[in-house]
């Protein structure tokens, strides 16, 4: 009887200890994974942060439109790193009160992380919009470039098809009128008569 109940009493140690062990590992993976989801966010905000910066101090930004979009993205990150910053703040206070059995669930720390949520991702897709405005502003001023480039090419080789006029005077038009008959006899005896009166003189 003894054996058999160090038995089960070893069993049940042995069932106590593989419980407490997979629990801690789950509690352990929980915990990494949530610590993980706000350090993303808190890298992937500063990465954002820092590449609006850059855009708007060394990149001509062509609209007004692109213009604001760029600013509230900015500030949709810069709200997600200061809530992440507190997040991690309160995190140690709420784990001192769920040791001491003071709290179970801190309601202010779940709309934080509701509220980080919902500015990280608002601001990744006004980033997207962004960048999807942005080359289809860069197509359209290419379309247009290539427009006027056509058009000017068109306008040169009509310039150089058209042949150059010279405007001169009609003035001696009048000499190309046909003589008649008697005209040119009259002036041919003329002619003769003055050769004449020359040489006998």
């Amino acid at each position: 009887m003894e054996e058999k109940e160090h038995e089960e009493n070893e069993n049940e140690d042995n069932y106590q200890a593989k419980k407490n062990a997979w629990y801690s590992a789950l509690l352990n993976g929980w915990v990494l994974s949530r610590m993980e989801k706000d350090k993303s966010f808190l890298t992937l905000s500063s990465a954002a942060i820092g590449f609006i910066i850059v855009i708007l101090t060394k990149i001509n930004i062509n609209s007004l439109f692109e213009c604001v979009l760029y600013i509230i993205s900015l500030l949709l990150f810069i709200a997600t790193l200061i809530l992440i910053i507190i997040i991690f703040g309160l995190n140690a206070s709420h784990i001192e009160d769920v040791i001491k059995e003071e709290s179970k669930k801190s309601k202010l720390l779940n709309v934080l992380d509701k509220t980080a949520l919902f500015t990280f991702i608002f601001g990744m897709i006004f980033l997207a919009i962004i960048g999807i405005s942005a080359v289809i502003s860069n197509y359209s001023t290419q379309q247009i470039k290539e427009a006027e480039m056509n058009a000017q090419n068109k306008s040169v080789n009509l310039n150089a098809k058209v042949p150059e006029t010279e405007t001169r005077s009609l003035n001696g038009i009048g000499n190309l009128k046909p003589t008649t008959p008697s005209t040119q006899t009259g002036n041919q005896t003329n002619n003769s008569t003055n050769t004449t009166n020359k040489e006998t003189k």
